[in-house]
């Protein structure tokens, strides 16, 4: 080292290694040649090159390149340290903020989306911020709350036209409901084993049954009898062909009435085809069929005496004659005729007249059989059909009647009016062609009774 009185000092390698190697951190000892020291000082005296003033005075203390470096390296670490420092410092009170914003908050957004939905069951969609995972599960989310909101506005959607159909359809059931509940037809549901599930007010009306006194039954419990077998025939091959059958039947109430019941019976069939209940309406016909029988007892009956017309005579009389032709039975026909009729009327008026006409058939009428058919022919003449009549039981009854006729004087208005009368018979036989023939037969046995002094009769023969 060269020392200048100016206190510079220059430094030469003469002597020295040709290459100095040297470690920043070496030990004061290790490298002699960098040591500073005062002259005339030993090398053995050292000094820490942290404890020497960076500028030396007069005395020329020896500056070395350690301590320049040393100076260098603090010039240039002191920013370094200071910014990195500084970085920490904001890194360490930025982190919670950049976590709180990349993180926390879209997790929190995403939580409260979630209970927002749950609560409300209605889509929002939830801001995403930044393309990471949790952006990635906030976008699936929204994905699927959407999907979920389609699901649901749809099905709201089906819930609410399926409500306003259930609506429409309660709507029309409770008029049915009312309607059946109302109706003046009796109403009667029954499973497939026929057991009665429901029956209607207007059915305890038309039977006197309650419901719990039907329920369960089978309906043939208001059976009266005077129902044709044939009619329950038809009617159950009807129904379990599946069609609806429409008939009357004649039953018995709980007061033991007959009535008279028009009956539609329909089978309701499953989406199989199976039969499930039967429906019957039925409506009480009994006084149409009561008015019907008298227009019928109008046409067929003779007002005067009560007996059967011609024409109602006829009706019936033509079917007793077939199925005696049919069978091996026996019949008779007598013809009546009322002695002096015309006489009676003469002498007494011709209101004596009817009355002796309802007497007569009166008397008529009891001492024939119920089986026996009787009519008014026309005027003063009856006729009656006699089925099952053997030929050795005619004489007594014709001589019978003949008896009550005229045992009895007929009193009208104080008056007695004897009667007689004069009956002509013919019986059926293999011969006989119809019944006109039987007819013709008994008139002319009738006029050969008058003949032989009335108050008689006669058995037409050839």
């Amino acid at each position: 080292m060269i020392l200048y009185a100016d206190g510079r000092i220059d430094l030469t390698y003469n002597g020295l290694p040709g290459d100095p190697q040297y470690q920043v951190n070496d030990r004061m000892d290790a490298a002699t040649w960098i040591i500073g020291a005062k002259p005339g000082l030993a090398t053995n005296n050292t000094v820490s090159f942290a404890q020497l003033p960076l500028s030396s005075g007069p005395e020329g203390v020896l500056d070395d390149q350690h301590r320049a470096f040393r100076q260098y390296l603090h010039d240039f670490l002191m920013p370094l340290a200071t910014a990195i420092l500084v970085s920490n410092l904001l890194f360490l009170l930025g982190l919670p903020a950049m976590l709180n914003t990349t993180m926390a908050q879209p997790l929190r957004n995403l939580l409260a989306g979630v209970e927002r939905f749950n609560q409300e069951q209605q889509y929002q969609p939830i801001p995403v911020r930044f393309n990471d995972e949790v952006g990635f599960l906030t976008q699936s989310f929204n994905n699927l709350t959407s999907e979920l909101d389609n699901l649901i506005r749809t099905l709201e959607t089906r819930v609410a036209d399926r409500t306003a159909d259930l609506l429409a359809i309660n709507t029309e059931l409770r008029k049915l409901s009312i309607a059946v509940e109302q109706s003046p037809s009796a109403i009667i549901i029954t499973n497939p084993q026929a057991e009665i599930e429901y029956v209607n007010p207007a059915f305890t009306s038309f039977t006197g049954y309650t419901f719990e006194e039907a329920k369960g039954k089978n309906p043939r419990f208001l059976q009266s009898g005077q129902t044709p077998p044939e009619t329950f025939k038809q009617m159950w091959e009807t129904l379990q062909a599946g069609r609806t059958w429409r008939g009357e039947f004649v039953n018995r109430r709980k007061n033991g009435e007959i009535y008279w019941e028009q009956t539609v019976i329909a089978s309701m069939l499953d989406d199989k085809g199976q039969i499930t209940h039967y429906i019957a309406v039925k409506e009480d016909i009994t006084a149409r069929k009561i008015a019907e029988m008298d227009m019928e007892r109008l046409v067929i009956s003779d007002p005067l005496t009560g007996l059967r017309n011609r024409r109602g005579f006829f009706s019936e009389a033509e079917k007793t004659f077939a199925r005696s032709k049919h069978y091996p039975y026996e019949l008779v026909v007598l013809m009546i005729d009322i002695d002096h009729f015309k006489h009676i009327n003469d002498t007494y008026g011709h209101q004596a007249g009817d009355a002796v006409l309802r007497e007569v058939a009166a008397r008529l009428q009891h001492s024939l059989r119920p089986t026996d058919l009787i009519a008014r022919y026309g005027g003063e003449e009856f006729v009656a059909l006699l089925p099952r009549m053997p030929i050795t039981a005619l004489g007594p009854l014709a001589n019978r009647l003949n008896a009550i006729v005229r045992g009895t004087p007929v009193l009208y208005d104080g008056q007695n009016i004897s009667v007689t009368i004069s009956i002509g018979a013919a019986i059926l036989t293999q011969d006989s062609l119809s019944l006109d023939q039987l007819l013709t037969q008994a008139n002319q046995a009738m006029y050969q009774a008058k003949q032989n002094g009335r108050n008689c009769w006669r058995l037409w023969q050839e």
